[in-house]
């Protein structure tokens, strides 16, 4: 096939009234106002009843379900704005995206030698039809080889990937009839790129097409990218939209990796650390549903004091659950963390735990610590390490000796 490569052929129109849609309107009612007129226009000379309010195209257009199903059928995927989940002035006039897509309009030939491909494939605003016929511009040239090498990594680092596959499933599929070989596509960045996303559904359809990565240090690493909080997923994702909260992702993956070696330490990656003193329960209840056994297995009594700084705790890396992090629960005041080591992880809340509460001057908390440790001798029966009315003398005893 040979391509005209003028800036309509590159930029399909429809492409453009998408960005005129975000540029200008910035809501649904200019799309339904647009389409409807279009639609009633060839309703009215097929001499049809034309059907359809707005309420109905909202509630179609809502629906993930669907609309995924008909962006499928048109084999294109619109970005869709929604205020509580995309930072829309970041799409405005200003916006470097749209201005480098712009730019890319007026003279595609100049922006390729200027800037190459990275931006482009990785821009928010890039579709699977624009990369389509991008990637057959790259490909007449072919002035960078690097263009061709692993486009799977910089297809992933794409936000769209937040919230649909169909970028990252267009793209495979036309590198694959292009004969492109797997280790050319991708490396163990794509997975990482995956993973960040937590987009569960992108993850399902990678692992049906690309191998996980051989090494097991790799297999670590993307267990302890799955398990960082969205706070730590240092990424320019979050400056456009929220990354997701739910754990199905690292469910999957551990569940996934379990089933391959499941005498594998997984784990030994994971920051317990910085879940522990967030009190990122979550994630912390994943773990434990998904690997708990392993994890109980590995709880340990060593280890020095942990720094109480942020960028200290960040630092240190805990390749086991120890008796130090109740330590760091208490000085966090995470009563959940509290209740997830001991209750889930059978870890025992222990004088110098105790000690840790009181020293957090925090009533409050220390109040909901003896209360949950009474509650638990109650429940089961017997007496923990320490009794409650010992952890009440012990604290009576640190803000005596401390007043």
């Amino acid at each position: 096939m040979i391509y005209n490569w003028s800036a309509d052929t590159i930029f399909p129109y429809s492409f453009f009234d998408e960005v005129a849609y975000i540029e200008v309107s910035r809501n649904l009612s200019y799309l339904f106002n647009k389409n409807y007129d279009m639609l009633r226009i060839r309703a009215e000379k097929k001499k049809e009843t034309l059907l359809l309010k707005e309420e109905l195209f909202r509630l179609v257009w809502n629906n993930v379900v669907l609309r995924r199903l008909i962006c499928a059928k048109i084999q294109e995927c619109v970005l869709v704005l929604v205020p509580e989940t995309i930072r829309l002035e970041l799409f405005g006039s200003k916006s470097r995206h749209l201005a480098m897509i712009k730019e890319y309009k007026r003279d595609p030939k100049r922006h390729y030698e200027l800037n190459g491909s990275f931006y482009l494939y990785t821009c928010p605003l890039l579709t699977p039809r624009i990369f389509k016929y991008y990637y057959e511009y790259v490909m007449q040239r072919k002035k960078r080889p690097t263009d061709f090498d692993l486009i799977l990594d910089k297809i992933s680092l794409s936000p769209r990937n937040l919230v649909d596959c169909w970028l990252f499933k267009t793209t495979y599929e036309l590198l694959k009839s292009k004969g492109v070989p797997l280790d050319k596509m991708a490396s163990t960045s794509t997975w990482a790129n995956i993973v960040r996303t937590n987009n569960v559904e992108l993850y399902n359809f990678v692992k049906t097409v690309l191998p996980l990565p051989k090494r097991v240090d790799d297999l670590k690493a993307l267990v302890s990218v799955a398990a960082m909080t969205p706070e730590t997923k240092l990424s320019y994702y979050e400056r456009l939209m929220p990354i997701s909260q739910d754990t199905k992702l690292l469910a999957t993956l551990l569940d996934d990796l379990i089933e391959h070696d499941p005498c594998e330490r997984y784990l030994e990656q994971v920051d317990y650390g910085t879940l522990v003193c967030t009190g990122n329960m979550g994630i912390l209840q994943t773990l434990a549903e998904h690997a708990g056994d392993y994890i109980r297995r590995t709880i340990t009594s060593g280890g020095s004091s942990i720094g109480g700084g942020r960028a200290e705790r960040r630092r240190h890396r805990h390749t086991h659950l120890t008796k130090e992090m109740m330590l760091l629960a208490m000085r966090s005041k995470q009563i959940n963390s509290v209740r997830y080591l001991h209750h889930e992880m059978e870890m025992p809340i222990e004088t110098d735990a105790l000690v840790e509460a009181a020293r957090s001057c925090d009533l409050p908390f220390v109040i909901d610590v003896n209360i949950w440790t009474y509650q638990q001798q109650q429940h089961h029966h017997h007496h923990p390490s320490l009794s409650i009315n010992q952890s009440i003398n012990h604290i009576s005893q640190y803000f005596t000796t401390t007043m």
